[in-house]
């Protein structure tokens, strides 16, 4: 399975230590603006994530390569210096201001979720903005999430209103027909996309770029619990999205459909994060009962 950025935990472990702060040694420009909550800063890979990137390491697996001993984080500027100057900004060197950055930020605030999601929103699709609602605290190379008051009953209905809405998100075609069903691998690929999206932003878009539904997006979740369970589907939505990326989008149909392994692969990983959701729902009192395949196809997105 490839894998073409890093994954939301390890961008939580890196984020940990980041203290609102350039990596770049004497650099004090915050990479998320205290006023509008705007995310400046940029996830830099230290040895570079494609072929022609800077200091790129052919040797390297997808998983070192978008992992956290090879994350830093960086203002804009500094970003583009150190790819500029390869032979100055080496490997070796990055490695010194991360290891340096993260023992001066070894104890600092945690950043709000919605932060974390802006960071990986800006990595994967473009940038958003919100505000921050930064709390607690934090302990390098972990995230601790506290709550400091039992849920109300307020939290709770803004849960299962978020969870109504991921459903919704879910209950089309592109996750609950099987994919030798699949009339456009275009149209697949987008719903992936848009689906993502929506999970973290709350706004969920048809093919033709109309609202569909909108709501907070999954960082807003009180409960940690299902705030987890929310996660691991939108990390299975990444996975299916590298596959497609990497195995399908170039491929003739013809071919696809005689790769009756990576049709199955699809099937799988689409019922997983069914599955995942009807737990959701359940503790959450949403009535949605998803089903794979579905009883009958339709093309409602």
């Amino acid at each position: 399975m490839t894998l073409t950025y890093p994954r939301q935990k390890t961008i939580k472990r890196l984020l940990a230590v980041y203290g609102n702060q350039c990596f770049f040694s004497d650099c004090n420009k915050p990479l998320v603006d205290d006023k509008s909550g705007k995310v400046m800063g940029k996830i830099c890979h230290i040895k570079g994530n494609k072929p022609r990137a800077a200091r790129y390491d052919d040797n390297q697996s997808d998983e070192e390569r978008h992992g956290f001993d090879n994350l830093i984080l960086m203002c804009p500027i500094h970003h583009d210096i150190i790819d500029s100057d390869p032979d100055l900004y080496t490997v070796s060197k990055l490695k010194e201001l991360k290891a340096e950055h993260e023992k001066n930020n070894a104890e600092g605030i945690e950043p709000s979720d919605q932060i974390v999601d802006q960071f990986i929103f800006n990595l994967t699709q473009g940038s958003i903005i919100s505000t921050t609602d930064q709390k607690g605290g934090q302990v390098a190379h972990s995230i601790i999430n506290i709550n400091y008051r039992d849920e109300t009953d307020l939290e709770k209905s803004q849960d299962k209103e978020i969870i109504r809405f991921l459903a919704t998100c879910l209950n089309r075609p592109a996750f609950q027909d099987p994919f030798q069903m699949e009339r456009s691998y275009l149209d697949f690929d987008k719903a992936i996309e848009d689906t993502i999206t929506a999970f973290n932003t709350g706004t969920l878009y048809s093919r033709n770029g109309k609202k569909v539904a909108s709501s907070k997006g999954m960082s807003y979740l009180s409960n940690k619990d299902l705030k987890e369970k929310i996660e691991n589907i939108v990390d299975i939505l990444r996975d299916i999205r590298d596959v497609f990326a990497s195995d399908v989008k170039s491929c003739r149909r013809e071919t696809i459909r005689r790769e009756q392994g990576l049709m199955v692969w699809f099937d799988s990983k689409r019922k997983d994060l069914l599955n995942i959701l009807q737990i959701v729902c359940e503790q959450t009192e949403v009535n949605w009962n998803p089903k794979f395949p579905r009883e009958r196809f339709s093309r409602e997105f």
